[in-house]
């Protein structure tokens, strides 16, 4: 048996055809080279060499920057000499709220966006208000309290809740925001809180045995020693 020797064109066409796995496929470099003159002609305005002589005829860029900021302030002072004048009809005069709207909603809006802020609604009252415009017995606010749970906190000026003062001070805070428009989140704190002057009345149980639990108001730590005899005579006592 007589051994031939291997053709070069056979080797050639089976090199080709084989390829090990840490290869690509495709030739990058060719790729490289075809995107050489597009990339080159994107940034050729941005060469540093190819810049024409700065012939002082022109503001730099930051002298730009400046102008294109004196020409926003004089456009909103232009709108305030013109147009805000106009604005006077439809002035309405500020009028406290009475003494019976001890209530206070509050939402934010977002003018332009579509955002979930827009939606939430936060009701606070304070508790000593409240008391007196649904005229609750001590026993009763102690109950109201007891029900609104994490949701009372005491007033900036103590950290004790003084049982033997009445009406009972301190601020509760309610926040919604379950349902898609501000104005059913609106209604829903407030017939939260109808519910919830109900159920204190009632005096089926009056919960007198259970004290009211702090735990979720944080302790303030004292700062500085403030005069007893600088405070008013509200808070003396």
């Amino acid at each position: 048996m007589t051994l031939t020797k291997p053709n070069n064109l056979l080797l050639q066409s089976l090199s080709i055809q084989c390829r090990t796995f840490s290869t690509s496929a495709t030739n990058w470099n060719l790729l490289r080279r075809r995107r050489g003159p597009a990339v080159s002609r994107a940034y050729a305005g941005y060469d540093v060499e190819k810049l024409d002589e700065y012939k002082f005829d022109d503001m730099t860029s930051a002298g730009q920057e400046i102008l294109s900021a004196q020409r926003e302030v004089r456009k909103y002072l232009r709108k305030a000499k013109y147009e805000l004048p106009h604005l006077k009809k439809f002035a309405e005069a500020f009028n406290p709220p009475a003494e019976k709207q001890i209530l206070r909603f509050q939402r934010e809006y977002l003018i332009g966006e579509k955002s979930p802020i827009k939606k939430k609604v936060k009701l606070t009252f304070s508790l000593s208000d409240l008391i007196t415009h649904a005229n609750l017995t001590p026993v009763q606010a102690h109950k109201f309290i007891l029900l609104c749970g994490t949701h009372y906190n005491l007033p900036k000026w103590t950290t004790k809740f003084n049982k033997d003062e009445f009406p009972y001070q301190g601020e509760l805070k309610f926040v919604c925001e379950k349902f898609p428009y501000h104005a059913q989140n609106k209604k829903y704190l407030s017939d939260l809180l109808d519910r919830l002057i109900k159920e204190a009345k009632d005096e089926t149980d009056t919960f007198e045995d259970i004290p009211i639990d702090l735990r979720h108001i944080k302790k303030r730590k004292p700062k500085l020693c403030y005069p007893k005899e600088w405070l008013p005579k509200v808070l003396k006592s």
